[in-house]
């Protein structure tokens, strides 16, 4: 429940008045009532490396920069090799025949 007051927490903590607001499962210690406070709208936060620090990010942008260079890198020395084999299968002599 929310905070209303402290005439309401009074009477909850001290003469039992709310217990069947406050169950005994919902409190602090089994005594101290819970105190609920509006949360930030979720869309004012910014989600992306929330509390990351600098350095695993650099690391992070490195090793995929890194990762994706040795892919492109991959591709091409394999284009190149297919069609030198290519170029090589295709090339016959001719007979004298």
């Amino acid at each position: 429940m929310f905070n209303r007051g402290k005439l309401r927490n009074l009477l909850a903590r001290k003469f039992k008045a709310f217990d069947k607001f406050y169950p005994t499962d919902l409190k602090l210690d089994k005594t101290a009532i819970l105190q609920v406070e509006p949360a930030v709208d979720p869309e004012t936060i910014s989600w992306e490396n929330l509390g990351t620090p600098l350095p695993i990010k650099r690391k992070r942008f490195i090793d995929s920069t890194l990762f994706i260079i040795t892919v492109f890198l991959m591709s091409f020395i394999g284009i190149v090799l297919l069609a030198l084999f290519e170029k090589q299968r295709t090339n016959w002599d001719k007979n004298d025949c």
